[in-house]
């Protein structure tokens, strides 16, 4: 398995909502094929793309409700009015339809990022956990033999140096002290 080019992911991510548009989009047609490879051979930017679709999907389902009817009428008499006094706008339409989609789909991409930032911390704290025990369980037998043959290795360099480091890693992660087994001794 080739290692994940991480430049490349972030690439195809800026590249993702231009490559979702299809045909209606600015994307090139070799910077279409670059992602359509790219999504084929990496698991976490096809996570992210099926994600972005069902943001799609979710806010092309949503329901447009109408203004009750005596809001509009109510309008309809204020316009009558002051027709006179009225500037004609130019129709609405471009960004500004797609205004409150856009700032939903925002949010959510806010709360994604920040939800997976709090995965990558929590996994990295669990990881450098998981080291600090795997050490102090290597330094717990490295202490054990060097008591064995302390002719080869000074036993006090080895407590001052290496143990008492680890047991005071060991008290804050909440490992155990390491025994050994009685077929070790």
């Amino acid at each position: 398995m080739a290692p994940i080019d991480r430049h490349e992911c972030e690439w195809v991510r800026e590249h993702l909502d231009a490559f979702l548009d299809g045909a209606d989009s600015d994307l090139a047609a070799g910077d279409s094929e670059r992602v359509a490879r790219h999504l084929a051979s990496c698991a976490e930017c096809r996570a992210e793309s099926a994600f972005a679709q069902r943001v799609r999907a979710g806010l092309r389902g949503m329901e447009m409700t109408a203004a009750p009817a005596a809001v509009i009428e109510r309008a309809e008499r204020e316009i009558g009015s002051t027709r006179g006094r009225v500037v004609a706008l130019r129709p609405r339409g471009g960004m500004r339809r797609w205004a409150p989609a856009i700032a939903a789909a925002a949010v959510l991409v806010v709360v994604a990022t920040w939800s997976e930032r709090s995965r990558r911390a929590q996994a990295e704290r669990v990881a450098v956990e998981q080291a600090a025990r795997e050490a102090a369980v290597a330094f717990a037998y490295l202490n054990k033999y060097a008591q064995r043959t302390g002719d080869i290795v000074e036993a006090d360099v080895i407590g001052r140096r290496f143990v008492a480091p680890v047991e005071k890693a060991m008290e804050k992660t909440g490992v155990a002290e390491t025994k050994p087994s009685p077929d070790e001794s």
